[in-house]
This record gives structure tokens, sequence and C-alpha cells, in this order.
């Protein structure tokens, strides 16, 4: 998974071409998913980024990010 920072740099880059958002809302938005707290060793953090990415783990370890059902509950148009 991408770290936070990697996040971070992506969302500055879209910020220089994307008209129309909220700068402070868009950063945020985009490092949050990463921003969980981490267990003594760093190997575990909470939430888990199956809750903060919207995926799925099945019991072969394939994940999945559910778009159509993220873009369904929380896209709106304004």
């Amino acid at each position: 998974m991408a770290s936070w920072m990697v996040h971070l740099r992506i969302a500055d880059k879209l910020l220089k071409v994307t008209f129309n958002l909220s700068t402070t809302e868009f950063v945020v938005g985009n490092i949050a998913p990463d921003s969980g707290i981490p267990n003594e060793d760093w190997s575990v953090f909470t939430p888990s980024g199956d809750v903060s990415h919207f995926k799925t783990t099945d019991a072969d370890g394939l994940k999945d990010i559910h778009l159509n059902e993220y873009v369904e509950q929380f896209f709106t148009v304004e």
C-alpha cells in the first residue's frame, strides 16, 4: 500500500490540473485513508486498510475495492 506521502504528492499534482475543488478537503480526503493508528511494530493499523479503502480481502488474499458501491454511496452531483 502506498504511504500517505505518496497520496499527498498525487493529490498535489491533481490539484494543479483540476478546478473547482476545495484544496483542504481534497488533500485531507486523499491522505486520511492511510492515517490509521499503528500497533507497536507498525505491522497492523486501526482502522485497517480494508475499512479505510473500501475493500475486502478474500480467503486467498485477493482484494476488491468495490468501486461501484463506493460511488453509489458517496458520489453526488451538486
